[in-house]
């Protein structure tokens, strides 16, 4: 489960990366979440979350920033749309 879960948010942070944004794996004491910083996206993380709790942080940014009008790639848009089902399904 965690090469698996590893492999898709490798997959997950590219396009959430070819959507402009930077994402930060930073230590401290803080929840998660996106930035503006001089006209720089940033996105950042705890990087003591497991990759799971990592994946559930990025597609909330990506639902709540609607990212996907921003992604071109049709196959990029369907691992979103299967993540969201998955996500879904794990969590009823």
């Amino acid at each position: 489960m965690k090469k698996k879960a590893h492999a898709t948010l490798k997959q997950l942070e590219h396009i959430v990366r070819q959507a402009g944004f930077a994402i930060r794996y930073e230590k401290g004491h803080f929840q998660s979440g996106w930035c503006r910083v001089k006209d720089r996206n940033i996105i950042l993380i705890n990087r003591f979350y497991p990759p799971e709790v990592r994946l559930h942080i990025l597609l909330n940014i990506i639902d709540t920033l609607d990212l996907a009008s921003q992604i071109t790639d049709p196959q990029d848009l369907d691992f979103i749309q299967s993540l969201r089902r998955h996500q879904k399904s794990s969590s009823t």
